[in-house]
């Protein structure tokens, strides 16, 4: 038999919270890794990862516990979560398109215009465009553009909107 503590969790959070300790100058003791992992189990492993050895690398401050709060903790994950879907819809936008000197406006999307909401609308006369199987009056309808998650336009747009407010 080991006289070694039985830890539940995952070894990677164990490794980089004890790893998160001694780079802020102590030890973690086996109950305080246990809250942790307990307290952490609900993340990605590796966003928590990255989130310990990020704070391992800030300074500790006079009278600071060598394990930050596990609400600190979170928020990291929270920020690198953020940056990570950020830069994944950025990959996922197609380029811009070229600036006009004379003729106008250039649209990325000529079906929508750059149309912010991402809604095209449309009008029904009656027949089967809007869906419907059944004879009906005229009327209007919307659909999102197929370009609604990808226009750099109206990503850019609402990238400065974001950072207006």
């Amino acid at each position: 038999m080991s006289d070694l503590p039985v830890i539940r969790g995952d070894e990677r959070l164990a490794a980089a919270l004890a790893a998160l300790a001694v780079a802020r100058g102590a030890l973690a003791d086996e109950f305080a890794l246990q809250v942790y992992l307990d307290a952490l189990a609900d993340l990605d492993i590796s966003l928590l990862e990255r989130a310990c050895f990020a704070l391992a690398r800030e300074p500790r401050a006079e009278f600071e516990s060598a394990l930050p709060p596990v609400s600190t903790v979170r928020a990291r994950v929270s920020q690198l979560q953020r940056v990570e879907s950020e830069r994944a819809q950025a990959a996922r936008l197609l380029p811009m398109p070229p600036k006009s000197d004379e003729d106008g406006p250039r649209y990325f999307c000529l079906d929508c215009f750059d149309e912010s909401s991402g809604w095209r609308i449309f009008l029904c006369q009656g027949g089967q465009m809007c869906g419907r199987t059944v004879a009906h009056t005229a009327h209007p309808f919307t659909k999102r553009c197929h370009c609604w998650q990808r226009n750099p336009v109206v990503a850019e747009r609402k990238r400065r909107l974001q950072v207006s407010r």
